[in-house]
């Protein structure tokens, strides 16, 4: 036994999904299969009912898990402890985000980490999405809260999802399609609509131009505006309309309405990432910080309208 098959086996416990939980883990699914059923024939214990659609952790399965969790805790301790004291010195963690994608949280993130290790010192910066991408293949942040699109362009690059973030159309309150709770986008094909600038946020353009296409259009783009509350004050006064994530809503006005895109599931994965490769100790101390406080952060998203 080692420790990537606790890893997987947690990973497996969190989504119960092969597919997701080796994605999670950023190896095949096949040589996920292979550690976790390696781990069962160790151990001698069945941790998971599997068939063809669902996987569910054993009454056995969820006793072990716990007892997983606090060991890897204290390995992850025992790690930063050994690594703090080879140091001997106060580190300082580069930290990287994309305004709302993380403003809801990191206030109570930082204030979580300089109670519990006050020797790590944190440099906070918020850029564009091009900028962080740019900023994490440099090595100018440690760490990073963005969406995950282009981060396999970074090498040794991982990451880990914090929570699941749709496209919503955004209207005036008083657009005539503002009281409906989904809206097919080809009803927008004739009306303005104002992007986030193609420079800055070139992934997200691109995306926000794709799900247009999927629907039929081409959209009439009146605006590029480098900052979201750019976007949403014009949207506010009635120029035009917009398609940006939901998580958005939290800085919006009341003027403003988020809808559901009719007849679209698609998903952005918002990360916590880091590079592999990067020997600054606090990073670990990060990220099982960010880890802890995922329920909080998720059940704000859900609870958004």
């Amino acid at each position: 036994m080692n420790v990537n098959q606790f890893e997987c086996f947690v990973s497996l416990a969190q989504y119960l999904n092969f597919t997701k939980a080796s994605r999670a883990m950023h190896i095949t699914q096949p040589a996920f299969s292979r550690y976790i059923s390696n781990l069962e024939d160790e151990l001698g214990i069945i941790l998971f009912y599997r068939n063809k659609r669902s996987v569910e952790l054993t009454e056995a399965g969820k006793v072990f898990l716990e007892e997983v969790k606090k060991m890897l805790h204290h390995l992850n301790n025992g790690i930063i402890n050994a690594k703090q004291v080879q140091n001997r010195k106060s580190q300082t963690l580069k930290v990287g985000f994309i305004g709302p994608f993380a403003s809801y949280f990191l206030p109570k993130l930082l204030t979580n980490i300089r109670n519990t290790h006050p020797n790590v010192g944190l440099k906070i910066s918020e850029y564009s999405h091009s900028n962080l991408i740019e900023s994490i293949r440099n090595n100018e942040v440690d760490v990073a809260f963005t969406a995950s699109f282009q981060l396999e362009s970074i090498a040794d690059i991982t990451w880990k999802t914090i929570y699941e973030d749709c496209y919503n159309v955004v209207l005036h309150r008083e657009h005539p399609l503002a009281c409906n709770d989904t809206v097919n986008l080809k009803d927008l094909s004739r009306e303005p609509c104002i992007f986030m600038n193609s420079k800055e946020w070139s992934q997200g353009y691109k995306r926000v131009e794709n799900i247009c296409l999927k629907h039929g259009f081409s959209p009439i783009v009146v605006s590029e505006e480098q900052y979201i509350t750019s976007v949403m004050t014009l949207v506010e006064c009635r120029v035009g309309y917009a398609i940006l994530p939901k998580v958005f809503q939290i800085l919006a006005s009341p003027e403003l309405r988020f809808i559901k895109i009719e007849k679209f599931n698609e998903v952005s994965e918002e990360v916590i990432a880091w590079k592999k490769n990067n020997s600054n100790p606090c990073i670990p101390i990060f990220i099982d910080e960010v880890e802890k406080m995922i329920p909080y952060i998720r059940q704000v998203y859900d609870n958004l309208p």
